[in-house]
């Protein structure tokens, strides 16, 4: 069985990784993946699909003024290629064409919902009016968490019979660790003797950075042997930089870009900091927790993504000077950290058992086990 997965682009994003994640985690004699994706460079994960047997499809970038083109060529996919039995259909602007093309076709379809859109900004408004157009090409609508689903597809469909909340798995076993594996990794990195400070985002205006610099001038100044470490890349790298500088700690901030290693970081890292205005449930936030970090984590993200009791939400309008004292104090509480991986497991979010759900839930779908609801 083959399964399509439509994306944007496979690069190191919040879902990519969701979905590479669920990918390798598959029982491959099972389920295959296909990805149908709208770029036409090579992406970070390209090579890493190949080796496990997935295919990779290019379409042109939807442009709306292009829908009549971007139609003929997903009706030419699904015409060419029977295989794909299931659609999951992951970018939310042209899901109303390569969906309602797949359900024409005869395909199963799933819709995913990764993030909640607050932003008044015109381009959200135009995604919201597109995204809108897809709701009733889908058989079933899974939401990253409850704040997702109900952003995108709203009350109706979350509280109907073919709506799921998947949680955003991470293998834990690639995470989990104790203090001597922490100190371990802080020694591997070179910074044995300083207290890191870690974040994994995008460099995008959603992600914080800013505040992120600003909690970090109030927090060095108060632990002045600590350094920020920064993974990931984006637009807004090299303006960061010089706010780092701008705000006298540019020293004290290392920029990592986007690591093949990142459970190696999060192990070394005494304290995470997530400061996001808003997100469907980051996976960063759940791998942080699985190396048991203590988490600081903004109420931009669902209380959902809170597995670990040594994780912290907090209003952005408290301040960085109030983060500050509140990473102190999440310090000087010393959890376990061995704790962090079994309460990440116990709150569902091992990859394992999402796999084996979803794979379910494709086999169900494919059998027209489930109800597909009304289409007109």
């Amino acid at each position: 069985m083959r399964v399509l997965q439509v994306i944007g682009a496979m690069d190191r994003g919040g879902a990519e990784t969701v979905i590479m994640n669920l990918y390798r985690a598959m029982d491959k004699e099972r389920l295959q993946f296909d990805f149908l994706v709208h770029e036409q460079r090579e992406c970070d994960y390209d090579a890493e699909i190949e080796a496990m047997g997935g295919r990779i499809y290019r379409l042109p970038r939807y442009t709306i003024a292009n829908e009549a083109a971007y139609r003929r060529k997903c009706r030419e996919h699904f015409e060419n290629h029977p295989e794909h039995v299931v659609v999951h259909g992951h970018i939310g602007s042209s899901a109303a064409v390569y969906l309602s093309e797949a359900k024409r076709a005869g395909r199963a379809t799933v819709l995913h919902s990764h993030a909640q859109n607050f932003d008044p900004f015109p381009q959200q408004q135009v995604f919201r009016m597109l995204a809108k157009r897809s709701l009733k090409w889908a058989d079933w609508y899974l939401g990253c968490s409850p704040e997702a689903g109900l952003d995108r597809f709203g009350t109706a469909i979350v509280n109907g019979e073919r709506y799921d909340i998947m949680n955003n798995g991470v293998d834990v076993g690639m995470y989990a660790c104790d203090e001597e594996g922490h100190q371990a990794a802080k020694r591997d990195l070179g910074h044995a003797d300083e207290v890191l400070v870690g974040h994994v985002g995008r460099f995008i205006p959603v992600k914080n950075h800013r505040f992120l610099i600003d909690f970090f001038r109030e927090f060095h100044g108060m632990v002045p042997d600590s350094r920020l470490m920064l993974l990931g890349r984006g637009p807004l790298e090299d303006e960061v930089r010089s706010y780092a500088q701008e705000a006298g700690v540019g020293e004290a901030v290392t920029f990592c870009g986007v690591r093949d290693d990142v459970p190696r970081y999060m192990k070394a890292f005494d304290l995470f900091v997530f400061p996001s205005i808003s997100e469907g449930l980051p996976m960063a936030t759940v791998e942080a927790q699985a190396a048991g970090a203590p988490c600081l984590i903004s109420t931009g993200v669902p209380s959902s993504a809170i597995s670990f009791r040594g994780a912290r939400r907090l209003p952005l309008d408290s301040g960085p000077a109030q983060w500050a004292h509140a990473a102190v104090e999440l310090l000087e509480e010393r959890v376990r950290r061995d704790e962090g991986g079994c309460d990440v497991r116990d709150n569902g979010y091992d990859i394992g058992q999402t796999a084996v759900w979803l794979a379910g839930l494709y086999e169900k779908l494919r059998d027209g086990a489930v109800d597909s609801g009304n289409r007109s």
